[in-house]
């Protein structure tokens, strides 16, 4: 009897740093603060010094062009915005995309395999991953316009735009995984391996809406850490 409860004492004892370092990398007060939307390029972008002109060559006339005229009254917006903190900010993070937990949690697992064989279109016809999520490298905390001091230099805030086409196609369930990149890898690659860490499970969901209505957004959050 004695040793049975050492054994579980000694459970226990084992199994609690294992549960802070998984709360400790969790992404942090994950929010949606919006939608964003893409504005049509009017005439032509191309850029000329005035010096490679013939003499004599004038700029023509700039008509000013409201860009709202070109926006539909409820035109949905093409892409939402995600704020938050991570956990370790010298890691690279990507997002899943998936229907539910459970769709990730069958599909991840063959589309590590297929990316470590060098299979990448076949896996991602397996598993949607979005690699457009910002790392700050600074975080300073303010209140009522005073700073209040510098958040740890460990941590760092993100930023993710979720392009509603992926939410269309592939769902609203976002899962944070990330990557140690190699010593001197400025390009976003995570082929040599993602981390099984899951940092954090976002559910994005569009409310009910009537004809004519403009579409609207919430976010629940499944797995995070929410400290205010």
């Amino acid at each position: 009897m004695r040793r049975f409860i050492i054994m579980i004492m000694g459970v226990i004892f084992l199994s609690s740093p294992l549960l802070a370092e998984e709360e400790e990398s969790l992404i942090i007060n994950p929010k949606l603060k919006g939608g964003l939307g893409s504005l049509p390029f009017v005439g032509d972008t191309r850029s000329v010094r005035v010096d490679t002109m013939p003499p004599g060559w004038k700029p023509q006339k700039v008509t000013k062009v409201n860009y709202g005229d070109y926006i539909p009254p409820n035109a949905p917006p093409d892409a939402l915005l995600i704020k938050g903190m991570v956990p370790d900010r010298t890691r690279r993070y990507v997002v899943a995309v998936t229907k539910d937990e459970a769709e990730f949690q069958k599909a991840f697992p063959e589309y590590k395999r297929l990316i470590a064989e060098g299979k990448y279109i076949e896996a991602g016809q397996v598993l949607h991953v979005c690699s457009s999520i910002g790392i700050a490298t600074k975080v300073e905390g303010f209140s009522g316009g005073e700073k209040t001091g510098d958040i740890p230099e460990k941590v760092g805030s993100f930023f993710f735009e979720f392009n509603l086409l992926a939410f269309q196609d592939w769902g609203g369930c976002l899962t944070f995984l990330s990557y140690e990149p190699k010593p001197g890898d400025d390009v976003v690659d995570y082929g040599y391996g993602l981390s099984d860490t899951i940092h954090g499970v976002l559910m994005i969901e569009q409310q009910p809406i009537k004809e004519g209505e403009r579409p609207e957004y919430s976010m629940r959050i499944i797995k995070a850490k929410v400290t205010r």
